[in-house]
């Protein structure tokens, strides 16, 4: 039973101080214009620095976005000379390696060419 007395007694009391604030707004929105206005103008000024961050916050945020966005192009710009670089050097080389085939088969029909006439003159001789 005592419980129920303490809780009731404190209840009592938190009613009471709700009413005294009830009672103490309307006073100063009755009689102190100049509080109304004070807060309302600490309460405007706490919401523009709220928007002000906000606003901040996003702009870092698109900041962000953009330098992701331009670092994923520059990347793919990269891989695109990369594979450009890969691709030329791989025809250099294989136009090393045509260029030396052909300087082998010349070679080798230069030597076939002077065999045939050694070969012609041998049976000439003969």
């Amino acid at each position: 039973m005592s419980e129920r007395v303490g809780y009731l007694r404190e209840q009592k009391e938190i009613q009471r101080k709700k009413i005294a604030e009830e009672k103490m707004k309307q006073h100063i929105r009755l009689n102190a214009p100049e509080l109304r206005n004070l807060n309302s103008e600490m309460l405007k000024q706490e919401v523009e620095r709220g928007w002000l961050t906000q606003r901040e916050q996003h702009q870092k945020l698109e900041e962000e976005k953009k330098k992701a966005k331009l670092e994923e192009i520059m990347e793919e710009e990269r891989a695109k000379i990369r594979y450009e670089l890969e691709r030329k050097q791989e025809e250099e080389e294989k136009r090393a390696e045509a260029v030396l085939q052909a300087s082998q088969l010349r070679d080798q029909m230069q030597k076939l060419k002077l065999r045939e006439k050694e070969s012609s003159i041998l049976r000439a001789q003969e």
